[in-house]
């Protein structure tokens, strides 16, 4: 019986991962895509990692939900937008995000620069179950942020870029 009580418990550990601390490592903050969104590695970049995104308010309250980024998109809007509070940042691309099965693109200001809470971690994990999708591990968060790093760093230098700056 006790072999039966371990066995329980792994599976208690699978829902468990990944923690808030793991999730951290993956999420992609508004304030880093404005500053890359001109950098041809972005896509590449933000592909696979995970956004605190405005999907609605509620009397007048932000809802926000965990995300993960599946694409970076050209917009079908007439115009470009602002992103952020930066005014002269401004764009025509969206992130095509996932929650569980379901997929949307939404526009880059929805993202939040603040910390996943563990509520909405809970949330993002029982979607997950519910709609029987795989659950990302903590290497695989940690992989991500490695990833992401490399191709920002591995960016090659050019003189335009560094006047931009």
């Amino acid at each position: 019986q006790e072999e039966e009580e371990q066995e329980e418990d792994f599976s208690d550990f699978w829902w468990q991962r990944p923690r808030l601390y793991h999730m951290d490592q993956c999420q992609i903050p508004r304030r880093f895509l404005e500053t890359h969104l001109d950098k041809p590695y972005l896509a590449k970049a933000i592909e696979g990692s995970f956004v605190k995104l405005r999907v609605a308010t509620h009397h007048g309250n932000p809802i926000y939900r965990m995300c993960k980024v599946l694409a970076l998109e050209v917009l079908a809007y007439p115009k470009t937008y602002a992103v952020g509070r930066n005014s002269w940042v401004r764009t025509k691309v969206g992130l095509l995000c996932g929650f569980g099965k379901s997929k949307q693109v939404f526009k880059i200001d929805r993202v939040s620069n603040h910390r996943f809470t563990t509520r909405e971690l809970a949330q993002w994990k029982r979607q997950m179950k519910d709609d029987r999708e795989p659950m990302l591990t903590p290497e695989e968060c940690t992989d991500r942020l490695h990833t992401t790093t490399l191709l920002v760093l591995g960016a090659p230098i050019t003189i335009e870029g560094l006047k931009q700056q």
